[in-house]
């Protein structure tokens, strides 16, 4: 069967070992004459006519001679049509690998399986990239090419444990806590597949990767143009659009007459050349200088009426006498880290950073609290729920999973993990369930 120039079938082999539409194929292409008239090679494929060597004998039309040259360029033709590529069928319960090759303006993908250290193709992926997703960054372009094959592919991805080979750090990228936007949206949809990570140590199939991201490139690219700008634009900053002159006005004006205005209010206030802050609830703050904060902390701190405050209240203090710098609150913390006298006779706080609980058990593995969880995605073995018990004392926890939550599970479950390990315990905490709340137990 012809799918996309590919030949994908599964052979039958007959007692010679040479596949039946593979022969008949080869035979049919072997046996091919050389042309010996100018229309022939008129009737050839357009990418066929690329060849080099007989690409200057289909040109000359009045001329035309077959020399050796392009006879034996036409014996290498039939014989690279005579093999044709095939698509592999994996096997069930197979791993697969994928390798994923990106440009600026393409991306594609090949899923190949391995078997005795030979790697055969199974499907090629690949897609032309849009406005938007050509400034993507490479990594960005990498995970696109994965989500594109996840999504074109489902059938491999859900059946398969699929490898991805790459040199950069895509899952790093993928399972980041800090990804944001586009990368959790991936990572969320890639979640339901079983994905394993692995450097790409050799390129194999990562050249035919790159093959198909070429032959995916637009015939005519979108070329970049910048052209010489003979019209200056103007950017004017003088004058203010804030109240009372507090604040700045940027001004830009296109060759055409567009003006693009943005204004910024500082809230500050320049009074006999001391400069203020303005507040909504206190009086004008003076602003300080750094040598001028360093005094002010001082002097309220271990000063005349110097109480040793902590950083937060010392800071507060400041505020409320008139003065004021941007980073006043982590200067007065820092400070107050600093004060020897702080640290020596500062009061220090006793009360525990948790509330306090009552121990129920007085002695380890006494009273154990039993219960079930799930259902959960189903793993392996159709197992989908967790039986936990927990000792009250040391907390100690025993668990295990499960397929079904029946009588005979819980009882083989608390004889093999908690009396057989702990002996009896004194009491066992449930909540009234079917499999607890019988005469077993």
């Amino acid at each position: 069967m012809w799918s996309l120039g590919l030949l994908v079938f599964q052979p039958t082999v007959p007692s010679g070992g040479e596949s039946v539409a593979a022969s008949s194929l080869a035979s049919r292409t072997l046996s091919c004459d050389s042309p010996a008239e100018i229309s022939i090679p008129e009737a050839l494929d357009p990418d066929l006519r690329r060849a080099d060597v007989m690409r200057g004998a289909i040109r000359k039309a009045k001329n035309f001679v077959w020399t050796d040259d392009c006879q034996k360029s036409f014996e290498e033709l039939k014989t690279h049509l005579s093999s044709p590529p095939l698509l592999s069928k994996p096997s069930p319960g197979e791993d697969l690998l994928i390798y994923l090759s990106v440009t600026e303006v393409a991306v594609s993908a090949v899923l190949i399986r391995e078997k005795d250290g030979v790697q055969k193709p199974i499907y090629y992926v690949s897609k032309v990239l849009q406005d938007v997703e050509t400034r993507y960054p490479k990594i960005d372009k990498i995970a696109l090419a994965l989500i594109i094959s996840a999504r074109r592919l489902p059938p491999y991805f859900q059946s398969h444990t699929i490898v991805v080979l790459t040199d950069q750090p895509l899952r790093k990228v993928l399972m980041s806590p800090e990804a944001s936007g586009r990368s959790v949206n991936w990572s969320v949809e890639l979640g339901e597949f079983d994905l394993q990570y692995k450097p790409l140590t050799a390129v194999k199939a990562q050249d035919l990767a790159d093959f198909i991201f070429k032959c995916t490139l637009l015939e005519d690219p979108p070329q970049l143009v910048i052209s010489a700008v003979t019209d200056p634009w103007n950017l004017y900053v003088d004058g203010s659009s804030a109240v009372g002159n507090s604040g700045a006005e940027i001004i830009l004006i296109s060759p055409e007459g567009f003006t693009i205005e943005y204004a910024l209010r500082f809230r500050y206030a320049l009074v006999e050349g001391t400069l203020y802050k303005k507040s909504f609830s206190l009086p004008y703050l003076r602003c300080l200088r750094p040598s001028e904060s360093l005094y002010a902390l001082q002097e309220v701190h271990e000063g005349i009426c110097g109480q040793h405050l902590g950083g937060r209240m010392l800071a507060q203090k400041i505020l409320r006498q008139g003065y004021y710098w941007p980073t006043m609150q982590k200067d007065a913390i820092e400070f107050t880290r600093r004060c020897d006298q702080r640290q020596k006779f500062a009061p220090l706080s006793h009360k525990p950073v948790a509330p306090l609980t009552s121990i129920v058990s007085p002695i380890p593995f006494a009273v154990w609290g039993m219960d079930l969880l799930g259902p959960f995605p189903m793993a392996s073995g159709q197992r989908q729920f967790v039986i936990v018990a927990i000792d009250y004392f040391t907390k100690w926890t025993e668990a295990e999973s499960l397929a079904a939550i029946t009588l005979a599970k819980c009882e083989d479950f608390f004889w093999k993990n908690i009396v057989c390990r702990f002996g009896v315990p004194r009491a066992l905490v449930v909540d009234n369930g079917k499999q607890f709340d019988n005469n077993n137990f």
